[in-house]
């Protein structure tokens, strides 16, 4: 499957980088690369992630890091619609 990021999902990893590259920026660099090394994993296991808090969405665990990336499936793409960090509100919906 292909994988595809909305304008939002960008956005964040670039909040997410500079957030924690305030502190260490290999930090950063390092929860940057376990993100998308699970994103990585949806494209032959697109079930991975758990039923997500928004109809139609799923939620996957990024391990080791405060992060759930929120996707959405359909028959050839699977769709980043953002990274949120656990312990932040979901939006109602996505754009």
């Amino acid at each position: 499957m292909k994988i595809r990021f909305t304008p939002t999902a960008y956005a964040d990893i670039d909040s997410v980088y500079d957030y924690i590259a305030a502190d260490s920026p290999t930090a950063a660099q390092k929860t940057l690369d376990q993100i998308e090394n699970m994103i990585d994993h949806l494209a032959d296991h697109p079930q991975l992630g758990k039923q997500g808090r928004i109809k139609n969405t799923r939620g996957l665990i990024v391990p080791n890091t405060a992060y759930i990336v929120a996707y959405e499936l359909d028959q050839e793409h699977i769709d980043i619609l953002a990274i949120i960090h656990s312990k932040r509100r979901w939006p109602s919906k996505f754009n």
